[in-house]
């Protein structure tokens, strides 16, 4: 905490989250590995964290500042594999990346389940090019592949208004497989539970 204290230069409580981006990109820049620079980075957000628990009303009393939380869901090391700093495609990456899907679609043996497969974009994947996996999905999202799948299919259900063989088309459902779904769309206040 003291060396970012020192990094900082001023009262750690006017820090904001792109100081300690700096300072993160500054602990890679040098050399630490990627399990320390995820340690620092924890150590910051708890003692901000605390910071605003404890003493957000007498700072703000006295100096006037409103503490942040400086280590934000955009720049904390989910893993210890993330010392590497993360830098958005270039577009030449990004045009490659939707000229090869626009040439694999038509030759999709299906038009549904081409459609279906989108592109899974989140915050936390944007900034590569790696696939995302169900480990992704189920260790960075915090969710399972199959909780996003059944969140889809009673998505889509609603927007086409129980249309069962959309639903057995476009998700590779049985009958018995889509009425469940299509159940919730006549029944609006039937409370949805997911049997994972």
């Amino acid at each position: 905490m003291f060396e970012f204290i020192r990094f900082l230069g001023r009262p750690v409580w006017t820090a904001k989250p792109a100081d300690a981006d700096r300072f993160l990109a500054a602990q890679r820049r040098e050399g630490r590995t990627a399990l320390t620079v995820q340690k620092k980075a924890w150590s910051v957000g708890e003692f901000f964290t605390y910071l605003a628990a404890r003493h957000q009303g007498d700072i703000h009393e006295l100096t006037g500042y409103v503490v942040d939380q400086v280590i934000d869901e955009f720049n904390r090391p989910v893993n210890a594999d993330y010392g590497a700093a993360r830098v958005p495609p270039g577009e030449d990456d990004v045009e490659l990346l939707f000229s090869q899907w626009r040439q694999w679609l038509p030759s999709a043996r299906k038009f549904l389940p081409a459609a279906r497969d989108y592109l899974f974009i989140h915050r936390r994947s944007w900034m590569h090019d790696r696939p995302v996996t169900p480990w992704w999905i189920r260790e960075q999202l915090g969710m399972s592949g199959q909780l996003i799948r059944q969140d889809r299919i009673l998505d889509e259900a609603h927007a086409t208004s129980g249309d069962l063989r959309m639903l057995c088309e476009l998700f590779g459902l049985s009958t018995a497989g889509a009425m469940r779904y299509i159940e919730t769309v006549n029944s609006p206040d039937r409370r949805v539970t997911y049997h994972i």
